[in-house]
């Protein structure tokens, strides 16, 4: 399902985070207030591809009875330097934290909510890269995936593009394929801005085919962690399935509509001109949903 930013149905966030200059991407502020506002309300600002909850019953996660962990989140100090000390709850109201939810042995230790509530989404970033991993070791196990299969042969517009000569699917899904790419740094000039600003400009495989090989490395003698790996994984695994989308449709047949979640799941799509959401970092889920993830993948 594709929806437009102005269709989600939620609390509309007028902050200036928030705002889209141009065809240029206007990243949020570095005040808490605005990344707040950014993490929380990016599906105004973009479309989203949604991945139903489903109409299956709402799976009520189980709370634990005992206060134990409640009494160490909040009472016990804990040194942060040569003299301050505090407790856990506390250091996650200093780091303007929107949610923290605990659980152990299938039960839930602890639950708050800063200024939010549990049906609030949050921008989750890289932890899409899992959902994506997912669907491709999933597919990789029913054989529809080939992880020895050349990248190219699964993304034949890739055939001249020297980064992915005689790289495989595997190289993709250990992130150890040899491209010039540094994920440490997030200024102005630094290699996540410039494929970011590319893939909002000409589309994300766009971005991909002027990725460069490394100088020094060869496939998959180095894992070297880096975003534009998991969106080229999801082209090949979008065109397994047949075309853009079918990831995240996948992704919710086999998994999201399958787990009791109470919530939909959102995923940006960053490349708005080609309607391709973010494989590497697009999805908003609220705390609940995302444990109920957890636990099926701690339960496997």
């Amino acid at each position: 399902t594709f929806t437009s930013a102005e269709s989600t149905g939620d609390k509309t966030c007028h902050d200036p985070c928030c705002l889209i200059d141009g065809e240029t991407f206007t990243p949020p502020g570095q005040t808490p207030e605005t990344r707040k506002c950014w993490f929380q309300n990016v599906h105004q600002y973009f479309p989203v591809q949604i991945a139903t909850r489903s109409s299956k019953p709402i799976n009520y996660l189980p709370y634990s009875s005992s206060d134990y962990f409640k009494n160490y989140v909040e009472s016990v100090k804990h040194p942060t330097g040569d003299t301050d000390r505090f407790t856990i709850l506390e250091l996650l109201d200093i780091t303007s934290t929107d949610a923290f939810l605990v659980m152990h042995e299938g039960k839930v230790m602890y639950e708050k909510y800063f200024e939010t509530t549990e049906n609030t989404r949050h921008l989750m970033y890289s932890c899409t890269k899992s959902y994506v991993a997912l669907c491709a070791a999933m597919l990789a196990h029913d054989e529809k995936l080939d992880p020895d299969e050349l990248v190219v042969n699964y993304i034949p517009e890739l055939k001249d593009v020297k980064a992915f000569q005689n790289a495989n699917v595997r190289h993709l899904m250990d992130m150890s394929i040899a491209i010039e790419f540094d994920e440490t740094e997030y200024g102005p000039d630094s290699d996540n801005e410039k494929f970011s600003q590319t893939m909002m400009a000409n589309g994300t495989h766009t971005a991909i085919k002027e990725l460069k090989p490394h100088p020094s490395r060869n496939h998959g003698e180095v894992y070297n962690y880096a975003s534009p790996v998991t969106d080229t994984l999801g082209w090949v695994i979008d065109n397994v399935l047949g075309g853009n989308g079918k990831t995240f449709e996948y992704f919710e047949e086999n998994v999201w509509s399958k787990l009791g979640q109470e919530h939909d799941l959102l995923i940006t799509m960053w490349d708005e001109k080609n309607f391709i959401a973010g494989h590497s970092g697009g999805a908003s889920a609220t705390a609940r949903d995302m444990m109920r993830f957890g636990q099926m993948m701690a339960n496997m």
